[in-house]
């Protein structure tokens, strides 16, 4: 049988560096797309075995043209007259099916079903709140829109018009949308989330801003005069650090004076993790003094409100988000007891990295002792007595 003459194929010899000959087979195939094309071997045997698989290569396209309409194959070469430069047909036809073909799901659809799993998943109204109040513009613009036809580019377009006060702000909004495209690819919406390579605004270090031991005593004082049902929140949030979400929803029945532990069950814990905090030996003694009122509840009454008329009756300018906390956090640190106690104590997921970043060198362990020492004054004051009769 006659050898097919295309690819042909010659031999060539090449010299090497060190001054040898070698010879190898060269499969020309000549021009292809524009392009010459030769591929080299080292063997005859191997450049007829290379020449006869372009030609099966070639045969199989041809066949597949050959069996397309004329219609067909004139579509196909307008499509590719459409495409830019490198961009194959086939990629461009996978890239229509991934978003005309999948299940349709507006944008509102998809925030009303979040919201639905989000209640039966029994997330706090706090949190179910949070995500309507971040996603409620974006609803607003691209409510009626397949979640198929949202892309990066209006993702970030709709970041820009919001005109975030801080780029913490611009971050949560980053991340609820997340969790609502996430929500679409798990269901099947989506292939993939329009928000998972939106890039996220570098966060400035903030100063931690916490209360000095002369300015909780002030507080706490002021409190015993005025307004002993505070007492608990405020003695808890300096000398436990509870977070002030988690301080809202804690009963009298957390506490355990037995163990001198304040219980943060799952249905408490931001993170639905149980965790346990040490009652230090003042804040025993805060919370032994007052537990005694059985109207000492913890309730709403440290409002913002509330707390700002009660610290500036006691002459504190110094304020900040989560001060209570980040004022425990700093003494019990600066006090030379363990890190990773006190990132237990914290509840702090991420261990370390976050409270050496934050609290480290703040204070010396002279205030932290102070701090530690601030107890509540022998005998409740007549204006606590009057209010608890």
């Amino acid at each position: 049988m006659k050898r097919r003459s295309w690819p042909t194929i010659r031999s060539r010899l090449r010299i090497l560096k060190n001054g040898s000959f070698r010879k190898d087979w060269a499969v020309d195939c000549g021009m292809l797309d524009g392009k010459r094309r030769v591929e080299y071997c080292l063997t005859q045997e191997s450049a007829e075995n290379r020449a006869q698989e372009i030609r099966n290569e070639h045969d199989r396209v041809g066949a597949m043209a050959f069996a397309m309409t004329a219609e067909q194959r004139h579509d196909a070469a307008e499509a590719l007259k459409l495409l830019p430069g490198g961009v194959k047909l086939a990629d461009a036809v996978s890239f229509y099916l991934a978003h005309n073909t999948i299940e349709q799901r507006t944008v509102r659809t998809l925030y009303d079903e979040l919201l639905a799993r989000a209640e039966r998943k029994g997330l706090r109204p706090s949190s179910i709140s949070e995500l309507r109040l971040k996603l409620a513009a974006f609803v607003e613009r691209h409510g009626e829109t397949p979640v198929s036809h949202i892309f990066q580019h209006d993702i970030e377009q709709w970041l820009r018009d919001q005109h975030f006060n801080s780029p913490v702000s611009e971050c949560h909004a980053i991340r609820v949308l997340n969790t609502m495209f996430n929500l679409a690819v798990k269901r099947g919406y989506l292939q993939k989330s329009p928000v998972s390579t939106t890039e996220k605004p570098a966060i400035p270090k903030r100063k931690v801003v916490f209360l000095s031991p002369a300015e909780v005593e002030s507080l706490l004082r002021k409190a015993e005069e005025e307004d002993p049902a505070i007492i608990p929140k405020l003695a808890i949030g300096l000398f436990a650090g509870i977070r002030p979400k988690e301080l809202e929803l804690l009963q009298w029945s957390h506490i355990s004076f037995e163990n001198r532990l304040i219980t943060i069950d799952e249905n408490i814990s931001k993170i639905h993790q149980t965790r346990h905090v040490t009652m230090e030996e003042n804040l025993f003694q805060w919370l032994q003094e007052y537990v005694r009122f059985g109207k000492l509840g913890f309730g709403r009454r440290m409002s913002y409100k509330h707390l700002s008329d009660l610290r500036e009756k006691a002459g504190i300018t110094t304020w900040g988000p989560d001060i209570l906390r980040h004022t425990f956090a700093t003494m019990h640190l600066a006090s030379g007891q363990d890190a990773a106690k006190t990132a237990f104590e914290l509840g702090h997921i991420r261990g370390l990295n976050v409270l050496y970043g934050h609290y480290r060198g703040l204070t010396t362990k002279a205030e932290a002792d102070r701090f530690w020492n601030i107890k509540p004054k022998n005998t409740v004051t007549e204006g606590a007595a009057q209010w608890a009769g």
